[in-house]
Parts: structure tokens; C-alpha cells; sequence
């Protein structure tokens, strides 16, 4: 990043940095990086839940607050219905 900035000021690159400190707190939530197939939806608010059977991508539901047991159940629930209905 230094090679990019070569030619700015000190001042400058301080200037850069706090607006970008600022720009990361104001961001909305976002997908959380520890859970796998859980993502955050910011046109509604909400975290979309998916479960990797098969080599597909199934959808499992929704939850509006992370909470790891009910998205652990939930994941649960699809890969069950899936391997239910891979199996007829």
C-alpha cells in the first residue's frame, strides 16, 4: 500500500486512514466469518441459512439474531430432508 501512496503526504494518509476507520464502523452487519453457509441479507435484515449436502447448496432457513444452536438445528433439519429425499 505504501508503493500506491508514494506521492501523498503524511497528512494525506492519516486523512485516508480515519476516514476509513470510520467507513468499517458504519458499516451493517455482515456475514459472520466463524459460521459456514450463514449469510446476512442487508436489504432485510435478517441471516439466510444454507447447509452443503450432496455437493449442492441447500436452503435451510432464516434466523434474525445468530444463534449457533438454532442455526446448528436448522442445518440439521435440511440435511435430513435431503438425504430423505435423495434417498425416494
Amino acid at each position: 500500500m505504501e508503493k500506491i501512496l508514494s506521492d501523498w503526504t503524511p497528512k494525506e494518509i492519516e486523512a485516508l486512514k480515519r476516514a476509513t476507520d470510520r467507513l468499517k464502523v458504519a458499516q451493517p452487519k455482515t456475514s459472520p466469518q466463524s459460521i459456514k453457509g450463514v449469510y446476512y441479507n442487508e436489504e432485510r435484515d435478517f441471516y439466510s441459512v444454507y447447509v452443503f449436502a450432496g455437493g449442492k447448496k441447500i436452503y435451510a432457513g432464516r434466523v434474525m439474531e445468530l444463534d449457533e444452536d438454532r442455526i446448528d438445528r436448522l442445518k440439521a433439519k435440511a440435511r435430513a430432508t435431503y438425504e430423505r429425499i435423495a434417498k425416494s
